[in-house]
């Protein structure tokens, strides 16, 4: 069934004095509906595309081809631009836990092992790729909203846009923004900012257990 949470007229759920708490309820009860998403995926396929702001210095915007499985979770991705053909592993049970890359061109015949939260890994991302995966973000979602209860902050705003609930935590540094498909209850679109740092990442094309073979998660 699809749910949609109780807004004001001009689509912003709104934290008056007093009712902040409904604010909350209703975001605990979409995070809920997106674990029970996630929970019945057992492989994806989408186009992932990410654009970065780190250190004043705007990266070229990447897209790729992401693959995940649940068990043994896996994250992989194949890169389109820039660095076309460039392929990355990452599984915590895999690979002695290391982020394993295979390089674009004339060095596509080796493969790197490196520490997914080390410099070289981070050089360009704002997040590692440990948290990728839908289930890792809302699970850093629940914990900014068990936070939010505990403290009253970050704020939590929950906005009903055209084809999409946005789902908001931002604290006067910080900020996680989900755009969340309210068919699907899979997040099209993440924001996050950490200072005067930002990603933006976009989720394309999903496809929910297409049925991935082994091999599709090769270097």
């Amino acid at each position: 069934m699809r749910w949609h949470p109780v807004l004001h007229p001009a689509g912003l759920l709104l934290a008056l004095p007093g009712q902040a708490q409904s604010v909350l309820e209703e975001a605990s009860r979409l995070l809920d509906r997106m674990a029970e998403a996630n929970a019945r995926i057992a492989d994806l396929r989408c186009e992932f595309h990410a654009s970065v702001l780190k250190g004043s210095r705007a990266f070229p915007p990447q897209r790729a081809i992401l693959r995940y499985r649940a068990r043994p979770e896996t994250v992989h991705l194949t890169f389109l631009e820039p660095c076309r053909g460039r392929v990355v592993r990452y599984g915590r049970d895999l690979d002695g836990g290391k982020l394993r890359v295979r390089p674009e061109g004339l060095l596509h015949f080796t493969t790197l092992s490196l520490d997914p939260l080390g410099a070289r890994a981070m050089a360009e991302t704002l997040d590692p790729i440990t948290v990728q995966g839908f289930p890792n973000i809302v699970a850093a979602a629940r914990q900014l909203l068990e936070t939010a209860r505990r403290t009253g902050s970050p704020a939590v705003s929950l906005e009903a846009l055209p084809g999409s609930l946005r789902l908001a935590f931002r604290s006067a540094t910080d900020e996680l923004t989900l755009e969340v498909d309210p068919a699907t209850f899979l997040p099209g679109r993440v924001t996050r900012r950490r200072g005067g740092d930002s990603a933006r990442y976009r989720y394309e094309r999903i496809e929910v257990n297409p049925g991935l073979a082994e091999s599709d998660f090769d270097l």
